[in-house]
């Protein structure tokens, strides 16, 4: 059996077009997490489901391999990434089976349009200021607003909080 689970390990794998698996969760048909190695550069972190005869596959990210880009994912990070993504697919194919249609996968456009309905439910004044800055510093942002959540990542924040962020005087003079 193949392991995937540390950089030297990893490093000596061929590469090769198809993912290396593991299974993670759920035996035979759940979910497993992939590691397709590259010829060039790091590897990629690849998870599937296969739950009541429907199979969804969808690449988590750059690995944490020794020539990774900023923000590449260890092995427990991607199993964390994986596991969250497959709870939300679950509820996509279950939300999907009970309404007889493809349900939405969420993004971060329809989790703070939510979050902005909550917040006016609750108090008016503070729903206003919550669309008023939701709307200016992240919906305005059509990369970040069409993202999938499943495919955030702490790097994903701190470039946009480096795009959206005003700069203060003393910044800005440098």
């Amino acid at each position: 059996m193949i392991s995937i689970d540390a950089s030297a390990k990893r490093a000596k794998l061929p590469a090769r077009k198809n993912p290396y698996w593991q299974g993670i969760s759920g035996g035979r048909g759940g979910v497993s997490l992939g590691y397709r190695k590259a010829s060039r550069g790091a590897g990629a972190w690849i998870v599937k489901i296969a739950l009541d005869g429907v199979r969804c596959e969808e690449r988590l990210g750059a690995a944490n391999d020794d020539d990774a880009t900023r923000g590449g994912l260890s092995y427990p990070s991607a199993v964390t990434a994986a596991l969250t993504w497959s709870r939300q697919q679950c509820e996509i194919i279950d939300a999907g089976k009970e309404a007889g249609a493809v349900a939405r996968i969420p993004t971060v456009r329809s989790s703070v349009r939510q979050y902005i309905d909550v917040r006016q439910r609750r108090s008016p004044v503070d729903g206003a200021n919550a669309r008023s800055r939701l709307t200016r510093y992240v919906l305005s942002d059509q990369k970040c607003a069409d993202t999938k959540l499943s495919r955030l990542r702490t790097f994903d924040f701190d470039d946009w909080r480096e795009l959206c962020v005003p700069k203060t005087s003393s910044e800005l003079m440098t």
